[in-house]
């Protein structure tokens, strides 16, 4: 399946640290995708300090250009949002296009 990631990083978070370090996650994705045949084809990530999201709205465009649906690939679910809101928000946003939500942590729900 096509995939695509999408985290928030904390741009001082060791490279260690899995729940916020952008090269943790994007190793995620791509360990994520290995382990289920699928094909990762891009990451998006904005900073923790970011307000806009801007590379989250720039993954919702790239869904509609595409016009084809993908598995979205989040770590943990709150990075979809800090408050409970806004992360049902962007599930939603990503619903509406066909697309699906997936947590690459096998110990968290899928959101």
């Amino acid at each position: 399946m096509r995939s695509i990631g999408y985290c928030t990083y904390d741009p001082s978070a060791s490279p260690r640290s899995t729940d916020f370090a952008l090269s943790s996650q994007e190793r995620s994705f791509a360990d994520y995708c290995q382990r289920k045949g699928h094909n990762l084809l891009a990451v998006f990530a904005d900073s923790q300090g970011e307000s806009t999201r801007t590379s989250f709205t720039e993954m919702i465009q790239y869904i509609e250009r595409e016009k084809t649906s993908f598995l979205v690939l989040v770590h943990r679910p709150e990075h979809l949002g800090m408050t409970l809101e806004k992360a049902v928000e962007a599930v939603l946003n990503v619903d509406r296009l066909g697309s699906q939500v997936v947590s690459t942590d096998d110990e968290l729900p899928d959101p």
